[in-house]
This record gives structure tokens, sequence and C-alpha cells, in this order.
């Protein structure tokens, strides 16, 4: 498209660029959406990259890509003249036409209004493998259901989808930047520079897969570069996957290398270097490799007398490419002076700042408008779910956090996260887990976090975030709160699964209810846990009890059996204490939480060093993208002192009527459990006794 254009060309010989670039989205069918491949029907939620299905013409073609699933989009219901219905969001593309020739690709919200404008007018899919033509009988605007799109190798971009083989299209990437570079340049050399070494690396692994046909592209572009990849008796490929750094190399000695996050062990390099989504990155991430670059790659010497031209040399470069992240970060420095050296003409600076309402309105090629793949509902959509990450990675607006107040600080939890799968249960029966539950009925959010409790031999005990429930009513305008018989069955099944299979009741869990007035936690949860239940599978279960609150006195003489792993927490007593205890646990790196950027995987890395691609489910991409909420509100949480020397707690000003922080009252609760925790530890540990001198002698002979 002409912005990407634009961006690429402004970029190709400035030594200090920046992108500034919101993020997008997809054009997805229903995941269980049937779809053919030569061995028979698989559904498009169970797709994978490198699965094989039909295209258009019934040869297997292989999928290169796969989104994320997507959730709340808008729905149409296609029904073709065989009978065949298809559900597909409002942004999926199809390939039809009026007549016998002429092919048009269209999303299905643009056929529907169309449609809608000429009702006696036919529309007719691309034909099919057989020749045959199918007529679109109608389509109406359904219920939302979960979404996917692919993307395959083939010419066209087409694949057939459906039991009756209907015909439909894929969505399309970018050019890459970094392969250009270093295919016109020799001795160009790159190094990729993230918030972590699995990051750097699934950078790397997009640009194998371009290269390697993965993903469709320009593909004399793709052929050309796979090529040029200097390959060896150890790789085919010539993509060298060493767990030290993934590395490959052109025959025209251009290369590209991803440096790993030990600051001592990636200084003195010399190259370009590309920030791959480093707006949460530290200044002294940054100033590690940005002396990369200080190298004048004019710089030439020379004993020949013979005076010859020599052709203009391209300058090293630093690229900084991310969405809006916290404005106490190096990136929003640099947006700033950057934008400045810019619009001053300096001409070795150029900043591309790319926003959603840009690519919504003003999307083109060759100049002429084409639809975008930004709509009003999915923009709509992210501002409901989460107004805050929406206005930065949709409107590029750079967030200011808590401030000096702040009790927890980004810098803090970005230290303390990791790119791990969230644990779902427990699953060796063997692991220790605190559960921690704020309440609402009516307003606020109703949230379940757990945690696991672990002991190391050197600090003692840590936490690690393992997942947030939030119990939402989905039917509900406002996102009220689920009934309170809802919450207590889930609240169940939660206890369940983190105690684990073959362990004794109640034996891995504790489990912190906020007692606070109003909420229920006592009266809707507390009381109703005491007595025996049985779960949905027909077994029985001991009820739980708080065994030192007070208003439970006589309930523990009725309740003999329940047992005592439940802890009742009062906020007006107990939330000044649970924040400063916050305070303090996260500053002593003892909480620990995940990474996640909202796709369908993550890159973890194995105990052997090396790095593997790892699916999420669709529980686990809910419980990561849930930890990002509990971490954005801890990140907005503020320590207030009063004119008398009173300390108190709350959201920042300016996001009281904007934000919940329910979320991170259970991140509170939490740090008070393992205060108390370590604090009882540390008090009944038996001390280690000094070890007395022994000396060896033998006895003197003593003469009478």
């Amino acid at each position: 498209m002409d912005y990407q254009r634009w961006c690429f060309m402004e970029s190709w010989d400035k030594p200090f660029v920046l992108w500034l670039a919101c993020r997008g989205s997809g054009k997805a069918l229903a995941v269980g959406t049937p779809i053919p491949t030569p061995s028979g029907y698989t559904t498009m939620g169970e797709l994978k990259a490198g699965d094989v299905i039909l295209d258009n013409n019934g040869h297997p073609t292989t999928v290169s890509y796969v989104s994320p699933i997507y959730v709340g989009n808008v729905c149409y219901e296609i029904t073709f003249d065989d009978g065949e219905c298809i559900v597909a969001d409002a942004d999926h593309l199809w390939t039809l036409s009026t007549s016998d020739s002429s092919y048009v690709t269209s999303s299905t919200k643009h056929i529907d209004r169309f449609i809608s404008f000429n009702p006696d007018l036919s529309l007719y899919l691309y034909p099919d493998h057989k020749g045959n033509k199918k007529k679109i009988e109608q389509i109406i605007k359904t219920e939302s259901v979960p979404t996917r799109c692919i993307q395959v190798d083939n010419e066209k971009g087409l694949f057939m989808c459906g039991k009756k083989m209907t015909v439909t299209h894929n969505t399309t990437l970018a050019a890459v930047f970094l392969m250009t570079k270093m295919l016109l340049i020799p001795d160009y050399q790159v190094y990729i520079s993230t918030n972590s070494a699995a990051q750097s690396i699934e950078v790397f692994k997009k640009l194998e897969d371009i290269a390697l046909q993965r993903i469709p592209s320009f593909a004399s572009a793709n052929d050309l570069f796979a090529g040029e990849v200097v390959k060896s008796a150890n790789s085919e490929t010539g993509f060298i996957h060493n767990p030290a750094g993934h590395t490959m190399k052109l025959y025209n000695n251009s290369g590209l290398t991803t440096l790993s996050t030990n600051l001592n062990a990636i200084r003195g390099k010399r190259g370009s270097v590309l920030y791959d989504e480093c707006a949460w990155q530290t200044e002294e991430q940054m100033a590690a490799t940005e002396h990369f670059a200080d190298l004048d790659s004019s710089f030439a010497l020379s004993t020949s007398k013979i005076k010859y031209i020599r052709p203009k040399t391209m300058p090293l470069q630093l690229l900084y490419a991310s969405s809006a992240g916290d404005v106490e970060y190096p990136y929003y420095s640099k947006y700033v002076m950057f934008s400045k050296k810019m619009l001053m003409g300096d001409p070795n600076y150029f900043v591309c700042d790319l926003n959603a309402h840009a690519i919504k309105n003003y999307s083109s090629v060759n100049g002429v408008l084409i639809e975008s793949h930004l709509t009003d509902e999915s923009i709509k959509k992210a501002m409901e779910d989460d107004p805050d990450s929406a206005e930065r990675e949709l409107f590029n607006r750079f967030r200011k956090g808590g401030g000096e107040n702040a009790v927890v600080s980004m810098e803090s939890l970005i230290r303390n996260s990791d790119l791990r799968l969230p644990l779902l249960c427990n699953d060796t029966g063997k692991k220790k887990f605190i559960l921690c539950y704020d309440p609402a009925r009516n307003f606020d959010g109703s949230v379940l976090s757990v945690w696991q409790l672990i002991e190391d031999k050197s600090i003692g005990y840590y936490l690690q975030l393992e997942n947030v429930i939030s119990m939402v009513d989905p039917g509900t305008s406002k996102k009220t709160p689920l009934p309170m018989p809802a919450q207590l069955d889930i609240i169940k099944d939660t206890m369940i699964a983190y105690n684990g299979a073959r362990a004794a009741e109640w034996e891995n869990i504790e489990l912190y209810i906020d007692a606070g007035a109003g909420g229920g936690g006592i009266s809707a949860v507390a009381d109703q846990l005491m007595a025996d239940w049985t779960d949905r599978h027909g077994n029985k279960h001991r009820g739980v009890i708080d065994p030192d609150h007070k208003q439970y006195e006589t309930a523990r003489k009725t309740y003999v059996d329940a047992m005592p792993i439940v802890h009742l927490i009062n906020p007006k007593g107990f939330k000044a204490l649970m924040y400063s205890d916050l305070e303090k646990v996260v500053k002593l790196n003892l909480m620990k939480f995940t990474e996640y950027d909202g796709k369908d995987h993550i890159t973890v890395e194995l105990p052997n060093g090396e790095f593997q691609e790892a699916k999420l489910s669709q529980e686990e991409q809910m419980a990561l993208a849930q930890i990002n909420l509990l971490k954005n509100e801890m990140s907005y949480m503020c320590r207030y002192e009063s004119a008398g020397g009173g300390i108190s707690y709350d959201l920042v000003r300016d996001k009281r009527n904007t934000m919940h922080d329910d979320r991170s009252y259970t991140a509170a609760m939490a740090a008070y459990a393992l205060t108390t925790k370590r604090r009882k530890d540390l008090l009944t540990k038996p001390k280690e006794k000094k070890s007395v001198p022994v000396f060896n002698f033998r006895a003197p002979n003593i003469k009478k």
C-alpha cells in the first residue's frame, strides 16, 4: 500500500529511523468452519502453519500463517445456491464476479451492502476445481462467533472452505525492509534487539518464513533472497538456529543475528540494529547496542595511488519499531527528538507515525483508495475491551503510568516478566497455589487470580502468577459481574483444578477472599464453601473455612470437618498494608509475571537453551491477556500521602473513571499472603547449628 511504500523509501538511507505503528487486525472465518485437506476435513480453529489444505483448483496448498482467534468480531452468515452456509467476519475477503470473466476481491460487509442496494443482482464466487461457480443466495448479520484467518502459499491466495468446497481468499503481508537492504547492500550486518531472546528469535523466524516462501509476499524477491543465503553441511537452508543467537549470511557478506539480553555478551559489535517492539526497552539495553552504528561506513584506507570514484556507501542504521509505550522509557524520548529533528529538516532522521485513523481512512494503492483492514467495529471493540491498551496500540498515545507515586513501576513489571505458558491446573499434584478472590455483585469487576507458591533455596518463597479469571457476564452491555452462584461454581472448579489429581483434599491450595461489605465475599461465597459439596461430576469434596475469622466462631464448631484454608481479608483494615507489601515484594523480584503480545503462540526457551514455538489454546490466550490487564492496573496504582501523614492507595486520578483496580487488588492480596508466608518461614525455620571444631591428637604418656 502507498503508506507502506512511503515509509519504506523514506527510511532507506536515514541513519536514525523510528516507526510508531499501530497494531492491525485480521480477516477471518468462524473457527468451526470445515476446511478440506487432501486427507479429509479439519476446521479453521485446528489449522496451524505448515498444514496442507486445498486451493481453488483442488490442489494441495500450504498454510503459511494462522492468526490468533478473534472474539467479538461482527459476523455474517452467507448462504450459497448449493445449500452451504459459511459464517465469516465482516472483513473476510471473497473473490467474486457478476459476469463470466471479470473478478474482484471484496469483504463480507461490502457484499452485504452491495446486495442490499442491488437485490436482483447475482454474485458468483471464483470457480472451484470443477469449474463450478457458486451463487450467493443470502447474506445476513448473525451472532458473533470466534473467528480466525489464515494465509496460503498459492499465487491467487485462494483456498476452499466448507463441506461443499467454497472458494475463499486470504490476507496479505507487507514487504520486509531488512531483507531488501541485506540483499542490495554488500557487507550490511543487521542485529535484532528486543526485550527477550525469544522475541528476537521470533522476528528472525518471521524473516526466515518469508524467505523460504512459508509466507507468500513478492514471489520473485522470496526466491532471490533464499538463493542468496549461504548454505552449509549443517544447515540446508542457511538459517542457523543457535541458542546463543540465530544467524544467517548472504553471499554478499551481509547477514542477520539475534541478540540476547545479556548486555555484557553483546557489546562491541558493528552493524545496523533493529529494535523490535522496543517501547519498553530500558536506557541501559539501548545504550549497549546503539554504539554498533558508530562506525562511518564511508571510511576506507588504501595504499593505491590510482584515483577512482568510490560509490556512495549506505550509512549504518538504528531502526526503532514499536507501538506506543510509556513516556518514562527512551523510545518516547527518541520519538519526540527524532520528530523535532525531521520537522526541522535534518536529513538524518525519519519518523513514521501511523495510527488506526490513518489506516482506516487513507489506505490506498497507487493513489486509489482501497478498503482498510481496520474497521469501526474492530476499533470500537478494542476500546470497549481495554481502553488503555487501545489508546496505545491503535492511536499511538503514550501512557503516563502512575508517575512518581506509582506503587509498582512498569520497569519492575517488565523485569519480572518472561515468556512462558500459563499453568491452568496443578499438573504434578505437588505444586502449591494461592487463590485470591475479589468479589463483585453489580459493579466493578469480579476477579480470581491464581499464584503458584514456589520455595527457592537461596531467596525463600516467591510467587508466580499463573492465571487470572475475570467473572464478567458477556451478555450484559456494561460487562457486569456474573451472578454469584455462577461465580461460586467457577471458584469451586478452580479449587479442584489447582489442588491437583491424586492430592489430599485441599492440601495444595489456600484461598484468600476480600470480605468487604457489599461484595458478597462472606455471604455468597465463604458461607457456601463451609459445608461438604458435590461437583458436577458427582465427586464429593470437603468444605473449607477461615479458622480465625471472628464471624465463624460458632460455625467452626458446626463444620468440624471443614479444611482451614480460607483467609477472609477486611479491606478497611488491610488495604494499605497489602499495597505496602505489594510495593516491597515486586521491588525484591518476588512476584513473577508473563509476557504476551496477543498472538496465538509464544516462543519459549527449552531446558537445553533452544527455543520452540508453543501453540496457545483459547484458555491460555485468555489467561495471558488477563495477566496483561492485571499488570496494567498495577502500574496505575499510586501511593498518596495526606497532609496529616496518612497513607492511601488508589488509581492515578485520570484513570479512576475509566479503569477498575480489581485485578491489581488481588495482586495486593497475594503480596500480603506471600509476606505472611515468608515471615512465618523465617520465624519457624530451625537455626543452623554452628559446627564446633574437633581436634584429634594422641593422649600424652605421663611417666610416674
